[in-house]
This record gives C-alpha cells, structure tokens and sequence, in this order.
C-alpha cells in the first residue's frame, strides 16, 4: 500500500490527500535538477512544459481535495454544535433552579450576618459617640470589645484633662487681662502726663522757635546792614580806584604825548640839521659854480631862498600815529612861523 501524506486533528481522524509522500518528494528533487540549455534545447523545453502542466495537476487536485474535506468538516461542526446546543439547554434549566435556591439562602444568610455586624457596629459606634469619638466604619469593626473601652476610657480622660487646661487657660486669661486692664490704666495715666509735658515742651519750644526767629531777623539786618555798608565802602573804594586809574591814564596819556612830541620835535631837529648838512653838503659841492652867481645875487632872494628850504623841508615831515599828531601840527606849526618870520623881516628891513 503507497504512503500517504496525513495529517490528524484533535480527533485523531487522517485527511488523506492521495498523494505518496516520498514519491513527492523524489519528483520535486529531480524537476529541481531539470534545466534548458538556450532556445535551441527543444527537448530540455519540452520537458520542462510537460513536467509544469503535471504539476499544475497536482497544485489544483490538492486544492479540490481540500475544499472538499473543508466542506465535510464545516457540516461536522454544524451537527455537533446543534447537538451541543440542546443538551446545554436542558442542563442549563436544571443549573439555574438550584442556583437560585442556593443564592436565595446564600443571600438570607449574608443578611444575617450583615444585620449581626450593623447591630454590633451601631452599638458601638453609639458608644464612642456618647464620649464625642468619631471614628471610621472600619476601625470601629477591627477593633475588640476591650479596645473599645479603651478607646472610651481614654477620651473621658482626655476630655478631663482638656476642660481642666481650658479652665486654666481661663484663669490665666482672665489674670491676664486683669493685668493688661491695669497696665492700661497705668500706661493711659503715664501717656496723659507725657502729652502733659509734651504740650508744655511743645509750648516752650514754639516760644524758643520765636525768640530765636526774632533774633535770626535781628541778625538778618544787622548782617543786610554790614552788607549794605561793605557794599557802600566797596564803591567808593571802587570809584576811588576807576578815579585813580582815569587820571593814570590820562597822565599817561598825556606824557605819552608829551614824549611823542618830544620824538617827533627830535626827529625835526634832526630833520632840519640833517636838510642843513645836506643844504652844506650840496652848498660846497656847487660852491664853485656858485661862487660868482652867488656874489651878484642880491641878499633879499638868498633869504627867500633859505625860507623856501625850510618850506621844502617841512614837506618832509614824516606821518605820525593820532596819538602824537597834536605834536606833528606843533612842529608844522613852528616851522611855518619860522617862514613867517624870515619873509617878515625881508620885508620890512630889504
């Protein structure tokens, strides 16, 4: 009998697919091994068409064969799910009934008990209250009968002890505020008399404010006074000095220009003597063509002639600044006197 390739499922049934194994697989091995040497191999092509269409076979009989067991199988499950499905409901009718008697006492019996530790607690809990003790559901439930007397005897004492330190702490208070009213009247009685004083200080010290703002005005003009007296001082002295200073300078003006003058009549002495040694000067050089005009010359017209020098010579007479300019009319002044004179006395004695 050929192998087979099975596969089996959870109910060990074998899905035979008719095909040999082995046989498989020596036939795939040996068509892996097929080649075709280029166009020109017609039979390595042939082959190989031939060998694809049978495997093409294979590839589409396994694939029927497994639709079809598909379809078997899905028909299985539909009749074992109906089945199932009926014998569930007539175990499920039988379950439910019991399972409501059971819950019904479960419940009766859960209440019971609820009911029991509700009883405790509230008694409890009524207890801690009376004393003032608020304390969670849980708490109150894990603690023992002990505990709780416990925890009720200790509020008691604590409450004790609270109202004894309240009554205290009112005593206390009560002492305290009795000294705080007296250190008030005191403080109050003390404050009354610093204002007291404090007033009269003020007063003598608005009278000192006075006094001294009288004599800081005293002061004040006895100071505008000095001032006033410097200042007074201060412009005659600066009158004086602006009087010294103008006569300085017009003294110094004036023998600036009484030197100026000097200068200018030096220069004109100068001046003249040097026209004069000049006048020599060319007098000697022409003394000789000179000599016999000389001698027939009249005296009348040698005079006017000197003046006319003196005349010529005064044209000479150099500029000046305006400083000295008074002194430069002085000396034109004096040389044209001297001209003057010298026709003077050609008149009246030629």
């Amino acid at each position: 009998m050929p192998e087979v390739l099975e596969v089996k499922n959870e109910l060990s049934h074998v899905i035979d697919y008719g095909l040999a194994i082995e046989d498989l697989k020596t036939k795939v091995e040996a068509d892996l091994a097929l080649t075709i040497d280029g166009v020109k191999d017609r039979a390595g092509y042939k082959l190989c068409d031939q060998r694809r269409k049978e495997w093409v076979k294979v590839r589409t009989g396994i694939d029927r064969t497994r639709k079809e067991l598909n379809a078997a199988a899905r028909e299985h499950i539909k009749r074992v799910d109906s089945v199932a499905a009926e014998l569930t409901s007539m175990a499920g009718e039988a379950e439910d009934h019991v399972t409501r008697l059971v819950d019904a006492i479960d419940e009766q019996v859960a209440k019971e008990k609820r009911d029991a530790e509700d009883a405790v607690f509230n008694a409890r809990n009524a207890q801690l209250q009376h004393v003032g003790l608020n304390l969670p559901r849980v708490l109150i439930e894990s603690l023992s009968d002990a505990d709780i007397a416990k925890q009720i005897e200790d509020k008691i004492e604590t409450d004790r002890l609270r109202a004894a330190e309240t009554e205290r702490r009112a005593a206390e208070k009560a002492a305290a505020e009795k000294a705080a009213a007296e250190d008030l009247s005191r403080i109050k009685a003390e404050a009354e008399k610093l204002a007291a004083e404090r007033a009269a200080f003020e007063r003598q010290k608005a009278e000192q404010a006075a006094e001294f703002a009288k004599l800081q005005e005293a002061q004040a003009e006895q100071q505008r006074a000095i001032e006033a007296e410097k200042k007074r001082l201060a412009d005659i002295e600066t009158a004086r000095i602006e009087k010294e200073q103008a006569e300085q300078r017009a003294k110094d003006k004036a023998e600036h220009e009484r030197v100026e003058a000097e200068r200018l009549k030096v220069l004109a002495e100068q001046a003249a003597i040097d026209a004069a040694e000049k006048l020599k000067r060319e007098q000697r050089e022409a003394q000789e063509a000179a000599d016999i005009a000389e001698a027939l010359r009249p005296d009348r017209e040698k005079l006017l002639s000197f003046a006319q020098a003196i005349v010529d010579m005064s044209g000479h007479l150099p500029e000046v600044s305006a400083a000295v300019q008074g002194t430069r009319l002085l000396v034109l002044s004096a040389v044209s006197e001297c001209v003057r004179q010298i026709r003077q006395i050609i008149r009246d004695k030629m």
